[in-house]
């Protein structure tokens, strides 16, 4: 997953382009689970960058860096009893009680 934002304007300044780029993968084991490897900010990217528009009696830049480069690993276990079935269609007093009713 990806984000990019064109170069804009916002207030008296000029906003430079901005973005930022996750990778994951994940692998499912049939019976035993599914392990997630994920990255955020592979490229370190992730900063909103100004500045002031040219011929400006003053020039100002500035730089906000976000720190959230994360590597995250998870893995989910399946545990219980996976052959038992699922539930039945069952014919229970009320159903009785019901068809009584509508009829």
């Amino acid at each position: 997953m990806g984000y990019y934002m064109s170069p804009g304007i916002m207030g008296y300044y000029q906003v430079l382009s901005r973005g930022f780029l996750n990778l994951g993968i994940q692998k499912d084991f049939q019976k035993a689970g599914m392990l997630r490897l994920s990255f955020n900010d592979i490229l370190e990217t992730s900063q909103l960058r100004w500045r002031s528009f040219d011929g400006a009696d003053l020039e100002i830049t500035g730089r906000l860096k976000f720190e959230k480069r994360v590597f995250m690993a998870t893995y989910t276990y399946k545990f219980g009893n996976s052959k038992i079935k699922g539930t039945r269609d069952r014919k229970v007093g009320s159903q009785e009680e019901q068809r009584r009713v509508t009829n």
